[in-house]
Formats: C-alpha cells, structure tokens, sequence
C-alpha cells in the first residue's frame, strides 16, 4: 500500500453503492489517506482478469444478477494468492454469509448485512485494519519519502514544460538564476554545476527538492499567482518537514510506542497523519499547475 487507497466492488446496483462512495472516501481522508474511485465489476467476467495486488480492499456481494454467487467469486479470487480482506455483504444478514464462508473455508472475509447502518461500519473497520498494517512508523516514513519524490517529478515536468516554451536568452536566463541559487546554498562542487549544460543541470543531484520548488514558485509567481500562497507553503509544509526523516533515530514515547526523533522534530502517528494531509493538498496543487500549463502554453 502506498498512500493512495484503492478499492475493488463487486457490485450490480450502482445507484446503491454510488450513494456510499461519498462516506467511504471521506473515513479515508480523513485518517490521511488519498482516496481512488472504486474500480466497480457488475458481474464476473473479468476476474480472471483482474491484478488484485493494485487493490488494498475487495467488497463483494453475495447475489450479483445472472452470474455465480459471492463465495465462489471469492473462491477464485484466492485462487489468484491475493489474501488482502473482503467485505462479503449481503440483505440476508452476516450470519447467512458466515455459513458460506465456512463451508468453503475462506480466509480473511468479513460478513455485514448489506443496510448502510451495518455495511459502512464494517467498511470502516475493515479500512482500519489494513491502513493499520503498513502503520508501522518506519514505513510511514518510507511512504513519506516516495510520495515526495512523485512530487519532484511533477516540479521537474513543471519546470521542463515553462523552460521550453521560452526563447534561448529568457531559457538561459532562468536556468542560470536556478544554477545561482543552487550554487549559493551548496557552496560545494560549484565546478560540476558551471560546467553543467542546459540539458544536463536539471539530473545534477544538488538541484534539490528546495531548489526545485524554487524554480517553481518563481514560474508561479509569473504565471499563475492565485497559485503561489499554497505553492510557498510547500517548503515550510513538506520540505523541512521530509529532510529530517534521512536522520531520525528510533525511540519510545513514555507510554512505550516507537516515535522517529531527529532535534526537536518527533515522528510518529500524529505527525505522519499532518504531512499525509498536506502531500495530498500540495500533490493537487502540482498537478493542477501542470494542467493549466498544458492550456496556457500551448503552441
């Protein structure tokens, strides 16, 4: 699992499901998660066809019009060694479902009635339980980490798209202010980065995620100023946040949990839920500049 939770729904009646989409995408932002639309299958005819691995939840009913019923759909789904969990619903009540589970010796299935008061609780819990798998401090970081390299590559493309849309004076104009910079704060291996031409400065390792987001905000502040108070706050927000987590050293808190410390920053449950929520702010706001880069500078 990364930090976006996805879904598959066996599931026929649409108008029903698509009235809990709303309240299942918000449980999962709110515990700081990205929410993806339910991939939706009315029946079984692709499910041999499926790669379950790019889903974290299945939920299944029981009776899909016209086709074999949910326990031997689940059946065959673990045929494919995919053993993450399935809500299993049905109108007949969990403990109709409880019965087919057991006589075909299912694993990892959690039975619910198919009533909203009783389906999206067990949704809900469910969620939980497998967000709270990969809650493991450690990885929280790591998906921290990967997450904030996804947005680099979108600053990057943001960058690429502005610079070659300019004539060669303003482009070497604005890579040299970006080389400036980077040759300002570093103060080291300033001979790579004059040497380094107009095709190769952007991969030398030293343009950063800070330089980068600079470059960006300066085409920002050109371009798109609605967009530079929620772009300045990447800094603040990811940045100084994300560097410190090459550095933390494990610890415990005083009631026994592990926490990641490094000076006086501290990460654990609490602060991960905090930069999950901004990631998800500042990805969006990425990929809305290089939406409205792919219309503003259009040949």
């Amino acid at each position: 699992m990364n930090l976006t939770y996805r879904i598959l729904w066996f599931e026929d009646e649409m108008d029903w499901a698509q009235s809990l989409v709303l309240d299942i995408k918000t449980f999962i932002e709110d515990i700081g998660f990205i929410f993806s639309e339910p991939r939706f299958e009315r029946n079984n005819s692709n499910i041999d066809n499926i790669n379950y691995e790019d889903f974290d939840l299945i939920l299944m009913d029981y009776n899909l019009s016209g086709v074999e019923k949910g326990d031997i759909l689940i059946n065959k789904i673990r045929e494919h060694n995919f053993f993450s969990e399935i809500v299993f619903y049905s109108a007949a009540g969990a403990p109709t479902l409880r019965k087919a589970v057991l006589d075909k010796e299912l694993d990892g299935v959690y039975c619910s009635g198919r009533q909203r008061d009783s389906f999206l609780p067990k949704v809900q819990e469910v969620i939980k339980a497998t967000v709270k798998k990969v809650l493991d401090i450690n990885t929280l970081r790591g998906i921290v980490m990967a997450e904030t390299s996804d947005i680099d590559d979108k600053m990057l493309k943001i960058i690429s798209l502005y610079t070659k849309k300019l004539d060669e004076v303003e482009r070497s104009d604005f890579i040299n202010k970006c080389r400036g910079k980077v040759i300002k704060s570093t103060r080291k291996k300033i001979k790579e980065l004059e040497l380094s031409d107009n095709n190769t400065f952007y991969n030398n390792f030293l343009f950063d995620s800070s330089q980068k987001w600079r470059a960006v905000m300066e085409i920002v502040k050109k371009l798109y100023p609605e967009k530079v108070a929620i772009t300045h706050l990447y800094d603040s927000e990811i940045i100084k946040m994300r560097n410190p987590l090459a550095h933390v050293k494990e610890t415990k808190d005083e009631t026994g949990k592990l926490q990641l410390v490094y000076k006086d920053f501290i990460f654990n449950e609490q602060t991960s839920k905090i930069i999950f929520t901004s990631l998800k702010r500042h990805e969006e706001n990425f990929n809305s500049i290089l939406e409205l880069m792919k219309y503003t500078l259009q040949p």
